[in-house]
């Protein structure tokens, strides 16, 4: 339906598709006779549609989380062209050719990406094989890793993946085996350990603290639905760290979570909730003594710092600025940029924000481009670039297209302007190359490339 709310025209603009194959779309737009009637409408009409997606009822929710829904549909603010931007901000797609490496048509295709911290690696799951790039100024293939098998030489295509230990190791997750993560030595290209969750399904995996994939960190964090805990392949037997098990007696349906530098964790859930834990929390030792652990090597879940309910929409995807200060969840039609950071250097990592909410902004298409693309948008996991001078940059994609947004302009309320840049095929999996802003590697099927980025005037997308 992508909503959308004109307060300067009294307007409520929305899309609807025709048939299942889209053969046809419309935009509409209805205009209120009074600014008045249209925030009244409005308020009625975003409680439904948060109703809609969270199963509950929209007044039985805290007023300050009531309002932050509601803010988080607030007209966008755009600050002028006077905004001290650099031409190191304004970047768009380069009109060159990509580096790309096409594939031999087969069943089997690109599902999976990930790109090294501490090398200059890109890696693609294709079936049960592993490509290997490097990316430097340009996309090099450099092998196929074939057969990833367990270490019972069983081969399965793997689920998820994510590099570990200074991209030495890939860590794989089984699409039917989900009480194991199966690593992979990628010096020798075998699979040679399956570490067992001592019987908890993991549904994904992320790294302890936002760049411990470029140390030789050991521990990691497994995510499910009713909670999270950290793994340690040091420990004998169950790699689960039985004081750092957390699972919830309510299930909280958590989806996607990330951390910061100090190990902050942000979960997101398929109800759209976002919840905020510190560090001390993941230690397993801020408890009193009167919550004991649970039975079964299971420790009482600990509150989080913070929690948000969202706009209605499940979460597919979540990433944090490496010093917590802004949270990006990815919603299947739209962004959700939360600011996290409070007063005296604190954050909503490590103190509740309570009735002091920041509002979050939301980032959509234009309903232009929406209809060019077809009325229909499924966001990948949209996340930060990597870089020594901070988050600078965004990027996501739907369908056949990449998008970015700057991420300077997007902290300013600019948040209609970003650039796309169309491919032949559906896009997979998207990433920006480590340490920088400009390249993103792109996987799509039969496919991976370089998509280079330049300084300068932003230029329109038609």
């Amino acid at each position: 339906m992508h909503p959308n709310f004109a307060a300067d025209s009294s307007a409520f603009n929305w899309i609807t598709l025709g048939d299942e194959m889209l053969t046809w779309r419309f935009t509409w737009r209805f205009v209120f006779p009074s600014q008045r009637d249209q925030i009244a409408f409005k308020e009625v009409f975003l409680a439904k549609l948060w109703e809609a997606g969270a199963k509950k009822e929209f007044g039985k929710i805290k007023k300050e989380d009531a309002d932050w829904v509601l803010g988080a549909y607030e007209d966008d603010v755009d600050m002028g062209d006077d905004d001290g931007l650099t031409d190191d901000d304004m970047m768009d797609f380069s009109d060159e050719e990509d580096e790309d490496f096409d594939y031999d048509e087969n069943t089997e295709k690109n599902t999976l990406l990930a790109v090294g911290q501490a090398s200059d690696r890109a890696f693609v799951a294709r079936g049960s094989k592993l490509g290997v790039f490097s990316v430097g100024d340009s996309l090099d293939y450099k092998t196929t890793i074939e057969n990833v098998v367990t270490p019972q030489k069983v081969q399965f295509r793997p689920k998820d993946m994510m590099l570990h230990k200074q991209d030495t190791d890939m860590l794989f997750l089984h699409p039917t085996e989900r009480k194991s993560v199966f690593r992979m030595d990628l010096t020798r290209g075998d699979v040679v350990d399956e570490w067992k969750t001592d019987g908890q399904v993991i549904s994904t995996i992320v790294p302890e603290s936002k760049f411990a994939q470029s140390s030789d960190t050991q521990t990691l964090v497994g995510i499910n639905n009713t909670g999270f805990f950290v793994l340690d392949p040091r420990v004998p037997g169950s790699k689960v760290v039985k004081s750092r098990n957390f699972q919830y007696a309510r299930n909280p349906k958590f989806a996607c979570a990330s951390t910061t530098e100090q190990g902050h964790l942000a979960v997101g859930s398929s109800t759209g909730e976002i919840r905020l834990f510190s560090n001390k929390s993941m230690q397993g030792d801020s408890f009193s003594r009167h919550e004991a652990r649970l039975g079964g090597g299971i420790t009482k879940a600990p509150r989080a710092k913070t929690s948000l309910p969202g706009c209605g929409d499940p979460i597919v995807g979540i990433d944090v600025t490496s010093d917590g200060s802004w949270i990006l969840a990815t919603c299947q039609t739209y962004l959700l940029i939360v600011p996290a950071e409070l007063a005296n250097g604190q954050s909503g990592f490590t103190r509740g924000m309570g009735k002091n909410k920041p509002i979050p902004r939301r980032l959509q298409l234009k309903r232009e481009h929406i209809a060019m693309m077809g009325g229909h948008v499924s966001f990948t996991p949209a996340k930060f670039n990597i870089g020594q001078m901070g988050e600078r940059s965004i990027v996501t994609s739907t369908g056949k297209f990449v998008i970015t947004w700057n991420f300077r302009k997007v902290k300013q309320n600019v948040l209609d302007q970003y650039q796309i840049k169309k491919y032949q095929q559906e896009v997979v999996a998207d990433h920006f190359k480590s340490w920088q802003d400009r390249d993103v590697v792109v996987a799509m099927p039969d496919d991976v490339r370089l998509a280079k980025r330049h300084k300068g005037v932003v230029k329109n997308w038609d």
